[in-house]
């Protein structure tokens, strides 16, 4: 019942609301009225109950537009017209807006290519080669965050998997780099004139240039600025207190976790190893000098006027667009001629980041109709006849919207949803003084200070709610890639079949934790080599030549935090395995230093533990383990020597080799790389009869 209580007191406020919108006026006299303000509040109460901002703004503009229609007297015909026509068409065909949407769009290729490309990789390298201190493994997460300020959703995804292996060899804790993150991504983005929260932000600015007055906020978003002097702080100073400390405690003495109860999402975008870090500082310079030149192109710069006055006076959506289109094609034509990625591979991106940006496009479609919604009804005209008349309100408005914003972005888990709702609200109170300042060029001090509370309270609700998502995901909506392209599972199939017999067929997961019958039967048909990828440290590897009754493969596999105690070597991964009747080999990867040495697998049982396999580490930092699909919790260690019986020569393999290296230690011409394990009948000796009794396993 407690969990409802929030959902029934704002259920019960928008009830109240209702009841004095009826009181106040007759809804036939809504326009300039309480009514006007019955569709954000619609919106706002929808999106705090439901914790889903795309269906409350939907809500909040049908709401709107049967109170226009009503107020109107044009009946259902109007309704629609105001939806529909006046609202979303008219929206989505305004210049200004195409503009906001082409950089956006163009801005998620751009990241997906910078992802693609692995300079952020490279700098996770370069990192792990320099630094030797915990501090500097904070201070490098931070700078690396400060460096991908184009997008939010980008910088967490890039620095958490490059950065990972950097701050887990120094033993910070997985809640302190969460943090490090999480504490930068969006404080470091809200303040980037040039970045996909510049744009949305300006797109929902009304009466004002939207860029001039992103910027004119930045001084004032408090949240902003002393979050990230508090990373700054608590990275330099290697300093915890609460819960942190205790996690921070724990990590220092090797449990990196403390409580772990589900997957830590990896990033599962493909990563070249010819990445270097130029591949990452390089397109950033190239998008914010293109950006900045197309800005200041449209405000008249290389007209004659100087550069202050051109980049205040420009048109934003159009400047945004020019520079970020010239940037994309600067972009690929870098990576092209650098190697790094393939024609077919940049243009698989441009489907792939409009993609990423359907969210962000649809929350500014439905917070430009609502807005429409509440002009149509002069909301602005009525907040700015109350604030008028209210002293008091006018001066604790700042406070009010950043206690709205925070408590909307808790709720919802969406920082652009709060401000798609409030912003809209906040120009609408001050259209006439921002008629003005259209004017006069200068923008009311009052109106930048809402527009920060606005800001502030909208990137800092967010965080404080970290494990609600802003859209949650169906299963039945996800569907597995290859090579970048999504597909449905019948598409799978389709490929598969089109391939020559015995390929090696690598599908993307996306999350997926299993994978249907009909592709094991086409694996199968074709001799084919399936590799399903479940994150960047985990694939199963299905081999069709190996005989096995075709079925379904069950990929649900989670984190454990079972004890590692009696286990020679360093930990590699600990793992709850749900069980598959179709046998597959576990890929695992870990870092290129490990390469050489061995990764020998456990199944832990109720006595303790039991060998399952044991493989060498390639040269890419992978390891191949059999076995390891049965049902049951498996504890992966490295360490130089292989627990696998009988391997005599150290590979992680067991064959007639090993017998001969036993051969040749007994004979005194060399000795077996790996003792223990060449005493096969456990006699206390290697000799002729350890190789019998290799060759009799052998051949079986």
């Amino acid at each position: 019942m407690k969990k409802y209580i929030g959902s029934i007191i704002t259920g019960l406020f928008i009830v109240a609301f209702l009841i004095g919108c009826i009181i106040q006026a007759p809804i036939s006299q809504a326009v300039g009225s309480l009514w006007s303000l019955l569709p954000p509040v619609v919106a706002i109460g929808l999106a705090l109950i439901t914790k889903e901002v795309y269906s409350s703004l939907f809500i909040g503009i049908l709401c709107g537009g049967v109170i226009f229609a009503i107020a109107q007297g044009s009946g259902f015909e109007g309704m629609f017209t105001a939806v529909i026509e006046k609202g979303l068409i008219a929206n989505l065909s305004d210049s200004y807006n195409v503009g906001i949407l082409v950089f956006l769009v163009v801005l998620g290729v751009i990241v997906v290519l910078m992802n693609k490309a692995g300079g952020s990789r490279a700098y996770g390298e370069w990192a792990a080669a320099h630094i030797r201190t915990r501090r500097g493994a904070q201070l490098s997460t931070f700078l690396l965050g400060v460096m991908i300020f184009v997008d939010d959703y980008f910088n967490c995804l890039t620095v958490g998997s490059v950065m990972r292996p950097v701050t887990d060899k120094h033993n910070v804790s997985r809640s302190k780099l969460a943090y490090l993150i999480d504490a930068t991504a969006a404080p470091v983005c809200i303040i980037a004139p040039i970045s996909s929260w510049a744009a949305a932000v300006s797109g929902t600015v009304e009466g004002a240039n939207g860029i001039s007055l992103f910027i004119s906020t930045i001084p004032y978003n408090l949240y902003a600025l002393l979050t990230i002097a508090m990373v700054i702080f608590m990275a330099s100073s290697d300093m915890d207190f609460g819960p942190m400390k205790k996690h921070e405690d724990n990590a220092r003495n090797g449990d990196l976790f403390t409580t772990r109860n589900k997957v830590y999402e990896d990033d599962d975008q493909p990563i070249r190893s010819k990445g270097k870090v130029i591949d990452l500082i390089l397109p950033v310079v190239i998008l914010i000098v293109l950006c900045v030149i197309g800005m200041i192109y449209t405000g008249g710069f290389f007209s004659g006027m100087n550069f202050i006055d051109a980049f205040a006076n420009c048109d934003a959506a159009l400047g945004l667009s020019l520079g970020s289109v010239g940037a994309l094609i600067l972009i690929i034509a870098y990576f092209m001629l650098r190697g790094v990625l393939k024609f077919t591979e940049c243009m698989d991106s441009i489907a792939a980041g409009f993609k990423q940006m359907v969210p962000a496009i649809l929350i500014l479609t439905f917070a430009w109709t609502l807005k429409t919604m509440t002009n149509n009804l002069h909301a602005g005209d009525f907040v700015s006849g109350l604030v008028e008349s209210a002293t008091a309100l006018h001066i604790l408005l700042p406070l009010i919207l950043f206690v709205v914003a925070i408590g909307l972005a808790f709720a919802t888990g969406t920082s652009w949803g709060t401000f798609g709702i409030l912003i809209p609200i906040v120009t609408s109170v001050f259209s006439t003084e921002l008629a003005a300042a259209a004017e006069s060029g200068e923008i009311p001090q009052m109106v930048i200070v809402c527009i920060s509370a606005c800001l502030a309270g909208g990137g800092g609700g967010k965080p404080v709610n970290p494990g609600r998502p802003v859209n949650p995901t169906d299963p039945s909506d996800v569907n597995p890639s290859i090579d970048g392209r999504i597909f449905d599972w019948d598409q799978v199939v389709e490929y598969i079949l089109s391939q020559p017999q015995n390929s090696t067929i690598t599908v993307n997961l996306n999350g997926l934790t299993s994978v249907p019958k009909k592709v094991t039967d086409a694996l199968q048909k074709m001799k084919d080599t399936g590799e399903f990828l479940v994150d960047s440290y985990r694939a199963c590897v299905v081999y069709a030549d190996r005989e096995f009754t075709s079925g379904t493969i069950e990929l649900g596999i989670m984190y454990s935090t079972v004890s590692v105690s009696g286990l020679r070597g360093t930990v590699g991964m600990k793992l709850n395995v749900p069980g598959s009747t179709v046998p597959y080999t576990l890929r695992t990867a870990f870092r290129k230093e490990f390469s050489g040495q061995i990764a020998n697998i456990y199944r832990v049982t109720a006595n303790g533990t039991e060998f399952v396999d044991a493989a060498l580490i390639d040269s890419d930092g992978n390891a191949l383990l059999d076995n390891a699909y049965i049902q049951g919790t498996y504890i992966v260690m490295i360490d130089a020597l292989s627990d696998l019986p009988g391997d005599a020569d150290n590979n992680g393999e067991f064959n007639a080799l090993d017998a001969a290296a036993v051969i040749k230690h007994s004979a005194g011409t060399s000795t077996a790389a790996n003792t223990p394990m060449a005493d096969l009948n456990g006699d206390g000796r290697i000799d002729a009869l350890d190789a019998a009794a290799m060759l009799r396993k052998i051949v079986g």
